[in-house]
């Protein structure tokens, strides 16, 4: 009889009103910038652990390729989708040169892990030491080589620079005296295998220090897309803080993405890796630094990587991350 009096579309609202719709998870796109390593665990811990479902969130992510131009992609792309990738600092300023007015929000790594790595032997423990010794340097990192060595007033010939990528076995059997590598991963494999004789020189040791892992997209996406991106780094940030609550179970989720990698070595990198996510215990994706932006400008333009510096609120945009890792 009550029902009755109420009316049919009446008793339709109380009857589905405590069901609880879920509204349809949104959709986001995320451009890996590198193959699948330990760089990637907070997005990995995210993805298993359900953080992005527990933010609603749907995450695709496309694979790193060559000659792929993430910054082109994701400034081409319809903003009803929200679209983000990852980026070198560096190489950031460089595609905004070419254009594209993309937006810096959050650095996963706050410096760079690039560095060359010798072994003791070598005695190779500065840019000065690179005289007489063949370097190993990765394609398009020549001019910052040359600065390197500008900076330390070492001839270019008084060095023998050598092309190489990421074979460590070029360096342990003696083919290269120092190459370009990561303090994570190829540093770890090299102090596994020399039972720990291998020598870390980091970029920012030789005067190039930089944000590396920067998120970054377009003005549209954050106009349309605020939310979901904010929603996006809480989960990542929790993914992170996860991973070094839970190591072993951190390095066997990387496994799983990458099972090449040696269960030591796995959980090595991931030991390394903190040192640039939280230095000084800091929380993951911490707010970054304005004036180490326009430092990071300074050198990429006396480098030869970028012709002028620009204002660094022009693309800064630290305000779509909560400092407190909180919505």
């Amino acid at each position: 009889m009550f029902f009755r009096r109420l009316g049919l579309p009446l008793v339709l609202v109380f009857l589905f009103a405590g069901v609880g719709f879920a509204r349809a998870p949104d959709r986001v796109v995320y451009y890996f910038d590198w193959f699948p390593g330990p760089q990637f665990i907070g997005l990995f811990a995210a993805q298993q652990q359900g953080f992005f479902k527990e933010e609603n969130l749907q995450v695709e992510t496309v694979p790193f390729a060559f000659g792929q131009n993430a910054a082109k992609i994701i400034s081409d792309a319809d903003s009803a989708t929200c679209a983000l990738g990852t980026i070198e600092g560096y190489i950031f300023l460089q595609r905004r040169a070419a254009g594209f007015d993309l937006k810096a929000m959050a650095a996963t790594l706050q410096e760079s892990p690039a560095g060359f790595m010798s072994l003791k032997k070598s005695g190779i423990g500065s840019a000065r030491d690179f005289a007489g010794h063949r370097i190993g340097v990765h394609k398009f990192t020549e001019a910052i080589y040359r600065w390197f060595l500008q900076q330390a007033n070492v001839r270019e010939s008084d060095a023998t620079m050598v092309l190489v990528q990421n074979d460590v076995g070029q360096l342990i059997r003696g083919e290269v005296d120092a190459m370009q590598g990561f303090a994570v991963e190829e540093f770890v494999q090299i102090q596994n295998e020399t039972k720990g004789q291998g020598r870390f020189l980091s970029f920012a040791e030789l005067g190039f220090s930089s944000y590396s892992q920067v998120f970054f997209t377009t003005q549209p996406m954050i106009d349309h897309h605020a939310d979901e991106l904010k929603r996006f780094f809480s989960a990542v940030r929790r993914g992170w803080v996860w991973s070094f609550s839970h190591p072993a179970e951190a390095a066997r989720l990387l496994r799983t993405r990458c099972p090449e990698l040696e269960p030591q070595i796995a959980s090595a990198s991931l030991q390394a890796l903190k040192a640039y996510v939280c230095p000084g215990d800091q929380l993951p994706l911490a707010r970054m630094d304005e004036e180490k932006w326009a430092l990071i400008e300074n050198r990429a333009q006396k480098i030869g990587l970028i012709n002028h510096p620009e204002p660094v609120e022009s693309f800064l945009r630290v305000d779509i991350v909560d400092e407190k890792g909180r919505r």
